[in-house]
Parts: structure tokens; C-alpha cells; sequence
């Protein structure tokens, strides 16, 4: 056999194989638009790498996605498909184990695909764009950072609360000063500017405001790590002891009646907690909390900060989490992705684990939980 002969019959089978390919897969994505190349390609434009690709792929395809591409540009699509797929795998005949590590999978990926879409946009880029009662903080060199909100915004400025700490102070003005901006966008990233403050009104309990001159230098300065959602969840919360060092580090806890608060804000990364009182930053709290009237979810947590709310004598704590189970994680993903019709309407509730691990409700009525 010549050269060209053999040529001919590998091309040939070559041809017959891309036409066998071409058919398996107009049987297999009947329905469905999906090219392998085109989609590998725009996930390899965001970033993703090719397990990634693989299981967007399979997520996409076990829910019948008409158009595959979709997966990159619909958010509503990625996260019920998402849901559907984290329902299959909860019902399937794996371990507990090999459960939570296929749903973990699934809302790590989820979770990539948030980073790498907020990476892709500055969803402000002026603050004429910041709305009223948005939460900021504000800096002034040589003076210190305030935590306050946004009452209103006009063309040419926005107002803002004037800080408790302010209201008081006599023979001061903040006109003219420079102010640094900072604040969070929610499910995208804080940005922050440089302003002025064009005038005030001072006054005295709960009155004043701060009028900050508008800007177009808007830096967005981090993108955060996981989704957050507003809720409003009871949570009881422990301080932790740690004693000894190395092999012999204990941890316990330090006292054995709870400090209660609300879940304000919720992500698989950590809780912003609004509560009567006050806890040092740095402190390691466990928390114990329910995301469905019928579980309690318990973390190690790690207070960040403490600040304050305007207007009132509650106190906002950051809490890091720094240990939590793989369960109560995907539990908190799936809260976060779930739309919001799909959630239950969730009221404020403390739950209280007695010594004997039974769970006591606030009426003294027992519970259910693990």
C-alpha cells in the first residue's frame, strides 16, 4: 500500500468517526444546543478549568438546559440547575459522606462561577448609584472611621447619618474635610472613593447629617469569597475558651448561658450577628442556630468586629467561621442559592442544646435535631 493510499483510508476513517461523533451526540443532546468546543472554550475565557467545565457540563445536561451556553450568562439558569442537581445527588444511593462531598462540589463550583462573574463587572461606578439606608463607613485621616447609612442621594451629593459618636461633639466641623467612602455591595464587593464633605447639620440624640460631595473614582477593592443573603435568624451563641498549646490545646466552653442575637446576613463564610450586647474581637464563639424550624446548625466562629448600628443600642458582630462541618456548609450554600420564593419564611428562633444534647425551643417544648 502506498503512502497516499493509507492517507486516504485515515482520512476516510477519520471522516466516519467525526459523522459517527455528529450523530451520538444529536442523539444523546436531542433538544438541547450544546457544542463541546465552543463550551470548553468560553469556560476556559472565565477562568474555569476543565473538571469545572466537565461538571457545568453534566449539571447542564441531567437537567435538560436547552441552550448549554446559558450556564455562563444565565444566573437563574446555574442556580436552579444547581438546586436540581444537589436534590439528585441527595437522593441518590451514596454515603452521607460521599453526599456531602458531591454537594460541596457542586456550590464550590457555584461559588467560582460568583467570583469569576463579579470579577467581570463594577456594578457602581459613580455614587449617585449608592441608594438610601446602604450601609457606609467613613474615614477621616488623623480622626478616625464611623460606621453610619446613606438617608438619601442627590444630583450633586448624598447624605449621610451623621455618626453617633459626632452628634455630641462641640465646636467642630466636618465641612471641607476629606472622607474616605467605603462600602459593600451585596453578592458583589467593596468598593471605596475619596470625597468631601460639602456641608453639615449638626444635632443633638439622633439628628444630623453629613452632606459627601459625589464621585466618579470608584475603586472596587475586594471581591467577597462567598454569597451573602439577608435573613433573619435567632442565634445563641457561646464564648470558647482555649487553653495549653500544640497536642495539648483545649477548647471549651466559657460560659454556659447563651449571648442571643439575630442573623442579619449569611454566607458559608460567616454571619453578621445584631445583638444587645458586646463581644471582644478576636473572641471564638460557638454558634448554634436552625435554617429550617427543625435542625440545629452548629460553627466555630471567630469575631472580626464589633460596630455599631445608627440609631440604636445594639451592636453589630462580624463573625468569621473558622470551623464547620461539611453538612452544615452545604446547608448554608443551598439557603443562600435557593430563590426566595423557594424559602420558608423564616422568623426569629433560639434553639439551646441542654447537656444532654435535647433540644429546648424558647417555650420549653423539646425539638428534633442533630
Amino acid at each position: 500500500m502506498t503512502l497516499i493510499g493509507f492517507l486516504a483510508i485515515l482520512g476516510a476513517v477519520a471522516v466516519v468517526g467525526m459523522i459517527a461523533y455528529q450523530i451520538v451526540i444529536a442523539i444523546k443532546y436531542k433538544g438541547m444546543r450544546y457544542n463541546w468546543f465552543a463550551f470548553k472554550h468560553e469556560g476556559l475565557s472565565y477562568g474555569l478549568e476543565k473538571p469545572d467545565i466537565l461538571l457545568l457540563r453534566d449539571i447542564a445536561f441531567e437537567n435538560r438546559v436547552p441552550d448549554f451556553m446559558m450556564m455562563y450568562s444565565s444566573a437563574r439558569t446555574l442556580d436552579t440547575t444547581v438546586i436540581r442537581s444537589v436534590e439528585r445527588v441527595k437522593n441518590s444511593e451514596l454515603t452521607d459522606e460521599e453526599k456531602h462531598v458531591a454537594i460541596e462540589r457542586i456550590f464550590l463550583l457555584r461559588n467560582k462561577m460568583d467570583g469569576i462573574i463579579a470579577s467581570r463587572r463594577q456594578t457602581v461606578s459613580h455614587s449617585n448609584q449608592i441608594r438610601a439606608n446602604q450601609p457606609v463607613e467613613l474615614t477621616f485621616e488623623r480622626i478616625g472611621s464611623y460606621q453610619t447609612y446613606v438617608l438619601e442621594t442627590t444630583p450633586k451629593f448624598f447624605a449621610a447619618a451623621m455618626p453617633m459618636e459626632a452628634l455630641d461633639v462641640q465646636d467642630f466641623t466636618w465641612e471641607g474635610k476629606k472622607v474616605r467612602v467605603k462600602f459593600h455591595v451585596s453578592n458583589d464587593a467593596e468598593y471605596s472613593f475619596i470625597s468631601k464633605v460639602l456641608d453639615q447639620t449638626m444635632g443633638s440624640g439622633i439628628t444630623g447629617h453629613i452632606n459627601i460631595e459625589h464621585s466618579n473614582r470608584i475603586t472596587r477593592t475586594q471581591k467577597r469569597i462567598f454569597r451573602r443573603n439577608a435573613v433573619s435568624i435567632a442565634v445563641s451563641m457561646f464564648s470558647l475558651r482555649v487553653t495549653g498549646e500544640g497536642a495539648s490545646r483545649k477548647v471549651s466552653i466559657a460560659n454556659t448561658i447563651p449571648f442571643s442575637g439575630t442573623i442579619v446576613n449569611l454566607s458559608a463564610g460567616g454571619v453578621a450577628v445584631r445583638a444587645g450586647g458586646l463581644l471582644r474581637e478576636n473572641t471564638l464563639v460557638k454558634l448554634d442556630f436552625s435554617l429550617d424550624f427543625e435542625n440545629t446548625e452548629v460553627a466555630i466562629g471567630r469575631v472580626l468586629a464589633c460596630t455599631g448600628i445608627p440609631n440604636s443600642t445594639e451592636r453589630m458582630l462580624h463573625i468569621r467561621f473558622e470551623r464547620i462541618s461539611r453538612k452544615t456548609r452545604n446547608n448554608i450554600f443551598e439557603y443562600v442559592y435557593r430563590d426566595a420564593d423557594e424559602k420558608k419564611n423564616f422568623a426569629p428562633k433560639t434553639i439551646i442544646p441542654t447537656a444532654n444534647g435535647i433540644l429546648l425551643s424558647p417555650d420549653g417544648a423539646q425539638t428534633s435535631g442533630e
